[in-house]
């Protein structure tokens, strides 16, 4: 995930149709598509063993985290220079980084609490760490452009770390947990995929190259959430 800037007139940015038209109905699907997953994962299995659930849970946690990432960052794009705030766009932006964060440290919090127990929770401390980094610049003890500069490397380096944790359970895994772990990583491939294609200089320079054809630039928008969609339900059917 990385910032998309808003479109500010003489400047340059995000053009008017992102987050807009098709593309938006698209976004608003991969929303309420994660948060139905959530729901789904929340549910109780008859039979199913308490450490089972509790994985599920976690990973619950990270859909509902990332889907409000989402949303903040659409709230960024849309409410970039509120007066209550010498710049909004960046509050909301530190606060939807926030939440991907948790999200992100709810999903390497459950391997390693209940799948690779040797890391001894290293990493599921960085990203508290994170985590708590974003509140602070939210409430004011840091400044925000501090924080954003953080999300260069906090979002990709918990992604590597989640990838790496699933490589090993790829490799040292059971048959079945084995093929499971390789079903997400397609999964976190498909979310990463669209993270990168919804970055702030795919999405400038993509508008630039279309600008005069907004019918496919909607459409190459609506590329990344409906990654998004692919990825969550790719999840799901091997997490339930």
């Amino acid at each position: 995930m990385i910032t998309e800037l808003p479109s500010i007139p003489g400047v340059g940015g995000t053009p008017d149709i992102y987050y807009h038209e098709i593309n938006f109905i698209v976004e608003l699907v991969s929303i309420i598509t994660f948060f139905v997953v959530a729901g789904i994962l929340f549910i109780h299995k008859e039979g199913e063993v308490e450490t089972a659930r509790k994985i599920k849970r976690g990973y619950a946690f990270f859909a509902i985290f990332y889907v409000l990432c989402r949303i903040f960052f659409i709230v960024a794009v849309w409410f970039h220079s509120e007066p209550w705030s010498a710049n909004s766009y960046d509050f909301f932006v530190v606060v939807g980084y926030l939440f991907a964060c948790l999200g992100l440290t709810s999903m390497i919090l459950v391997v390693e609490k209940y799948l690779i127990t040797k890391t001894h929770h290293v990493f599921t401390i960085i990203g508290a760490v994170m985590s708590v980094l974003y509140f602070l610049a939210i409430i004011g003890i840091l400044t925000q452009d501090l924080v954003l500069y953080l999300s260069y490397v906090s979002s990709p380096l918990l992604t590597v770390v989640i990838v790496f944790l699933y490589l090993y359970l790829a490799v040292k895994g059971a048959a079945e947990l084995r093929r499971k772990a390789l079903a997400i990583l397609l999964a976190i491939a498909f979310i990463g995929v669209a993270s990168i294609i919804d970055g702030e200089s795919l999405i400038i320079n993509i508008g630039v190259m279309l600008e005069s054809e907004p019918l496919i630039l909607d459409l190459v928008y609506s590329i990344a959430p409906a990654f998004l969609i692919i990825g969550i339900l790719v999840f799901l059917k091997n997490t339930y």
